[in-house]
């Protein structure tokens, strides 16, 4: 009888490290609002959240020099510039500025969200006049990387004027965010652009290990093992 209940108790110790392994602890969802800051602010410091979230956000062009342009192995194009708060939202966008002997043949905007911890419930509102896209990756609850990303229609695409729309980002059960990004280019600067209202994203502070949760399954076979082994008493 005792070493039943010797059984008994140490299977429910297996049980409650199973279901502890097993569970991700989330924060509150945590929001960076733009709206909380003046005009002109730069996006790396309408960030609250530095230490778990690096923001990076800039417009800029790509220009023709003797039938070259910048992604042809030509130099960093200098015109570039960090993206600013306007009107309590993220105008990413690029300045228009050229060098007199270049001639611009697109202009292109580009955010970058990384995250130091992983973060589930990630969203995003924005608003574009042409057709942008985003793109985010992570890994799941195996820890094999993932990803995936979408469009994101504008104005001159049947958007209702003025209008921002969410995207909430799908992770997979048990899984975590590490990046997303959200780009856009075209002709003109402003069709090029786009405007970042909100971002949201809740942390995660617990993380299931499957090399763990794998002993542990092999420490419930030994012990299921031994029960049929060993006589009633």
């Amino acid at each position: 009888m005792n070493t039943i209940l010797s059984h008994h108790r140490f299977g429910l110790a297996l049980a409650t490290v199973i279901a502890a392994l097993s569970i991700q602890e989330t924060s509150a969802a945590s929001t960076l609002h733009f709206s909380d800051y003046s005009d002109g602010t730069l996006a790396s410091a309408a960030n609250p959240y530095t230490g778990i979230l690096n923001l990076q956000a800039a417009g800029g062009t790509d220009y023709v020099t003797n039938g070259l342009t910048t992604s042809q192995g030509r130099s960093p194009n200098p015109f570039w510039t960090e993206s600013t708060v306007k009107s309590g939202v993220l105008e990413v966008m690029s300045t228009g500025e050229v060098p007199d002997y270049s001639y611009a043949i697109r202009h292109r905007s580009k955010l970058t969200a990384d995250f130091a911890l992983p973060v589930v419930d990630v969203s995003f509102a924005v608003f574009c006049y042409r057709t942008a896209g985003y793109t985010y990756s992570g890994f799941d609850s195996a820890n094999s990387p993932f990803s995936g990303g979408g469009a994101i229609l504008g104005v001159y695409s049947g958007v209702q004027y003025g209008s921002y729309n969410t995207f909430a980002l799908e992770i997979p059960d048990g899984g975590y965010l590490t990046q997303f990004q959200v780009t856009n280019n075209d002709d003109s600067p402003g069709n090029g652009a786009f405007w970042i209202s909100d971002i949201t994203f809740s942390t995660v502070s617990t993380i299931p290990e499957p090399s763990a949760l794998t002993l542990v399954a092999i420490g419930v076979a030994g012990l299921s093992f031994l029960r049929r082994r060993t006589p009633l008493q």
